[in-house]
């Protein structure tokens, strides 16, 4: 921000540098009675866009300010959008980065866990995506048939599991791993922050390589090529 404020400065200074009023140089021929007006104009123009440019530098200023601060969750916007939260809070790229890498290692530590098949040979990942697809569209018991779903999974035992967790405890150790990783390397004022954000850590959207999201697309073409095929 430093760096930000600094170069914001010199952008401003170097507006009002480029073109002094009543100079002209070498070469130039403009009209002595018309160029003292057009610098008055342009002089005006930049003094409005430094204006601008100092108004947008003190809001930041005032943001990196409540960060540093510590910004109370009142102040920080909520989203599941990754990029969106990581803006709301006080790290580098390198943390960033490895925030990123733990979630993106627990969506997939999910997922495989999901695709693991049943006792009775029911594929869990395509169940979950199947009433995920209902209730967006709205469907008459989807909502029950996904409660039945959950039910199931926090019952029924992982095949091969050697702590023989059930789906969904295999699922929230998963999630535990994640948030324990990621508390680790924020300032507490940040945990509360991406608290604010969205409460489960686990569920940030990391975009096209998000596991869960390649598990989505994946499932609806293959129910829409069965569609398609009948």
């Amino acid at each position: 921000m430093k760096a930000l404020s600094l170069a914001t400065s010199l952008l401003a200074f170097s507006l009002v540098a480029v073109c002094p009023p009543g100079r002209v140089y070498a070469g130039e021929t403009d009209a002595p009675s018309t160029q003292p007006r057009d610098d008055a104009s342009r002089v005006a123009e930049l003094e409005k866009e430094v204006a601008a440019l100092k108004k947008k530098l003190a809001e930041l200023e005032a943001r990196l300010a409540k960060l540093e601060k510590g910004a109370s969750p009142a102040e920080v916007t909520a989203t599941k959008n990754f990029e969106e939260a990581m803006v709301q809070l006080d790290i580098s790229d390198a943390e960033k980065s490895a925030i990123r890498d733990s979630i993106l290692k627990c969506k997939k530590a999910m997922v495989e866990t999901l695709e693991v098949p049943t006792a009775g040979g029911r594929i869990p990942a395509e169940e979950v995506i199947d009433c995920l697809v209902k209730m967006q569209d709205q469907e008459e018991g989807a909502a029950e048939e996904f409660q039945k779903l959950i039910l199931f999974l926090s019952t029924e035992k992982v095949p091969g599991d050697e702590k023989k967790r059930s789906y969904l405890q295999a699922l929230e150790e998963s999630k535990k791993v994640n948030r324990e990783t990621i508390a680790k390397i924020l300032s507490p004022a940040d945990r509360k922050r991406l608290d604010a954000c969205h409460a489960d850590w686990s569920e940030f959207e990391l975009g096209e390589d998000d596991p869960f999201t390649q598990l989505y697309l994946a499932r609806v073409n293959k129910t829409a090529r069965k569609k398609d095929g009948k």
